[in-house]
């Protein structure tokens, strides 16, 4: 981005908060951007989960974690 285009960028967005509908307009403008980023990180974080087994399975904890150990020793 050139140093005009954002300056021209800066003054549009300080004459837009001078007003009611400029701040709307504003807060339309942002609210696309930030819900792709929160949904972006909250696909990353169920893909990173870790899901720890039913209580049924009492030595299942135990052997996954002995697993985990031995595969990030490798």
């Amino acid at each position: 981005m050139t140093k005009t285009h954002s300056g021209k960028r800066e003054e549009l967005i300080a004459e837009a908060l001078n007003t009611p509908q400029g701040k709307a307009a504003l807060a339309a403008a942002m609210t696309a951007p930030i819900s792709t980023s929160i949904m972006y990180q909250n696909v990353g974080r169920k893909l990173l989960m870790v899901d720890e087994p039913p209580c049924e399975y009492p030595g299942a904890r135990d052997a996954v974690s002995d697993y985990m150990k031995k595969w990030v020793q490798k």
